[in-house]
């Protein structure tokens, strides 16, 4: 349950400092082999992209009484219109896949600077410095990233 409310105010929390973007895209939304058309909104554009997309979440105390419904951004992941959802127990492995001559960057995830919440800057270094220049992200890029 602790667990389960960490997450939840992490996503209403973050949430809201994202929301601002213009108009929802159409995204297919990977749902195990399924995939889903639906309306997200972009919070990091390029070759990798970050979307949004807001949905209700209900809390339990136990599993039959309900605490309250929430309003929270569920993330997702991807580098066209195809995304998987993105959130604070997957984001190492994803962040593995879609970030891959990231290395540097795989070995300090989950370190000061490089936890979920770090996701969008992240992502829009390595769109801009990475793929840009085609080369792997390096030890001196991954200490400049730390300190903006």
């Amino acid at each position: 349950m602790k667990k389960l409310s960490i997450f939840l105010s992490f996503f209403f929390l973050i949430g809201t400092s994202l929301v601002g973007n213009e108009n929802p895209v159409f995204v297919m939304k990977k749902e195990g082999e399924n995939k889903i058309a639906t309306l997200m909104y972009q919070t990091v554009d390029g070759p990798v992209k970050l979307f949004y997309e807001p949905a209700d979440v209900i809390v339990f105390e136990d599993r039959s009484t309900t605490i309250t419904t929430l309003e929270a951004n569920l993330f997702y992941i991807g580098t066209s219109n195809e995304v998987e959802q993105i959130n604070s127990g997957n984001y190492k492995r994803m962040v593995k896949k879609y970030l891959p001559n990231a290395h540097e960057l795989h070995k300090r995830l989950g370190k000061r600077g490089f936890r979920f919440e770090n996701l969008p800057s992240m992502i829009l270094y390595y769109n801009k410095n990475i793929l840009e220049k085609n080369q792997p992200i390096t030890k001196t890029e991954i200490e400049k990233l730390l300190v903006n």
